[in-house]
Parts: structure tokens; C-alpha cells; sequence
């Protein structure tokens, strides 16, 4: 039996199958996307695949959990705010060139992401004292009032 690819499969899924969910995240602006769930079976143990749509990305997010208990509110909410911890450290780790950080000493990857927090959270206290800057990403931090040449 054929089973067709994921977006392939999402595409094909009738309007009927879709169920809104409204998400109670005061800041997001979007707040009712639709989620399709189905069992799936991976490695002999059952999984809840959920596929999510109108999250405000182009392409359809699609979650895959073992927890079989907790609401698709509540699963949409812990994906936002780990992606939002994700971010921040992928950004953390462009901006601070963590592949040069310790690797010539030969030190462990795991002190490495420790060096990393440690400096993503010094620069996030230095820009919540920055008026304008209390959301701004490490690169922006440092580009604007720290690589900025003194005036002449």
C-alpha cells in the first residue's frame, strides 16, 4: 500500500476533517489554526500525529507527540514556546560562532552551550536596559550600539 508524503496527505484531507482550535495566547495574532490528529506507529509504539494549519506560516506544521492526553490547545501552546526558546538559541548560536567557542581546547560540546546561554543571557539583560532593544536578537544588540563606530 502507497502512502502518499505528508503534505501530499494534508492536501488531500477533506474541509470535514479539520477542527479549529482557539488558543488562549493573548499576544499571538493567530489564534484559531485548524488541527487534523491521527494515530501513527512508529518503531512498535503508537504516536499522536497532529497536522496544523493556519498558524501563520505558508507551509502546514506537523507535530508528532507521545503524549496521548493533553488538548491540541494545549500541545499548539508548548510547541510556540519552545520554538521560541529554540530560536533564540539557533540565533545565540550564528551570532556567537559556537563551533569556534572552545573547540581548539578540546573542551565538551556541553560546556560550550553553557558559555552560549551564558552570553545570549547577558546580552538579552543589557537590552532590556536598551529602550527599544528588549526584543531585539544578539546580532542587533551588538550591531547597533556596541559595533557602532565613535563619531568624528
Amino acid at each position: 500500500m502507497f502512502l502518499p508524503a505528508p503534505l501530499t496527505e494534508i492536501e488531500l484531507l477533506p474541509p470535514s476533517a479539520w477542527r479549529r482550535v482557539s488558543l488562549e495566547v493573548p499576544a499571538r495574532k493567530f489564534k484559531t489554526p485548524r488541527v487534523f490528529e491521527q494515530p501513527v506507529a512508529l518503531a512498535g509504539a503508537t504516536f499522536r500525529q497532529l497536522f496544523v494549519m493556519d498558524l501563520g506560516h505558508e507551509e502546514p506544521t506537523i507535530l508528532l507527540t507521545n503524549d496521548p492526553h493533553t488538548n491540541h490547545a494545549e500541545l499548539l501552546t508548548r510547541y510556540a514556546q519552545r520554538m521560541l526558546i529554540e530560536n533564540a538559541l539557533s540565533d545565540a548560536v550564528r551570532f556567537f560562532h559556537m563551533e569556534a567557542l572552545s573547540s581548539a581546547v578540546g573542551l565538551k560540546l556541553d560546556f560550550d552551550m553553557a558559555l552560549l546561554v551564558i552570553a545570549s543571557g547577558l546580552y538579552r539583560l543589557l537590552a532590556r536596559r536598551m529602550r527599544g532593544h528588549a526584543e531585539a536578537q544578539a546580532r542587533h544588540i551588538f550591531r547597533d550600539p556596541i559595533d557602532t563606530p565613535p563619531p568624528t
